[in-house]
């Protein structure tokens, strides 16, 4: 049994498992719902083009009327592509100062535009990001107030083999620190005081 375990762990099985089982709680069958915006986070650049073919889609179907994208090295990237496939820059905008998911949800907040936003307590996004993410992200978003749809990228199983682990125990690590389900109210509040000083000062907002 213990060899059968070690196998497994080593295949990246258990949290593949795991991270499928999760999915099927966490992550409801997309009904082509509309949102308020369509938030695309960045993962790095073997991510990129899955992600602007997926948000330019949503887009082109009139899932919303805004791409919102969240990235300190990815959103200059994909809000370049998705404007050369045909998105109006008064249609995409996004942040380059986060450099986690729970970042991602804290600057989306700040930074989306106003009018991009519902009016209720709750905006509702089409989220977007790789198939081993979406769990982490989605429960992130809506600890920060945000009702999500969440829009997972199908990735080729050898992307999952390499960051099958790191997600498992990044994932780990945000229950244990309580960023799951809902940031502590005084992290919130502080990080948040912190990000208002940073915008201006690292040009964190992307709107032509």
């Amino acid at each position: 049994m213990m060899w059968v375990i070690s196998i497994l762990l080593m295949l990246g099985l258990s949290p593949w498992w795991l991270n499928r089982l999760l999915q099927t709680i966490v992550v409801r069958a997309d009904t082509g719902e509309t949102a308020d915006a369509i938030v695309v986070l960045g993962r790095g650049p073997e991510y990129s083009e899955y992600r602007t073919d997926t948000a330019v889609k949503l887009w082109n179907e009139d899932r919303a009327d805004h791409i919102f994208v969240s990235g300190i090295t990815d959103a200059p990237i994909i809000i370049k592509s998705a404007k050369d496939r045909g998105v109006p820059v008064t249609h995409i905008s996004g942040e380059t100062c986060s450099r986690s998911t729970w970042e991602n949800a804290l600057y989306t907040g700040m930074l989306i535009p106003p009018q991009r936003a519902s009016s209720t307590d709750k905006p509702k996004i089409l989220l977007v990001t790789d198939d081993l993410h979406i769990v982490r992200a989605t429960l992130v978003y809506r600890g920060f107030g945000f009702e999500v749809i969440p829009y997972p990228v199908r990735l080729k199983f050898s992307m999952w083999r390499k960051h099958i682990f790191r997600e498992f125990f990044v994932l780990l690590y945000y229950i244990k620190s309580g960023w799951i389900p809902k940031p502590p109210l005084e992290q919130y509040t502080a990080a948040k005081a912190e990000a208002t000083s940073k915008i201006p000062d690292w040009n964190c907002f992307i709107e032509e």
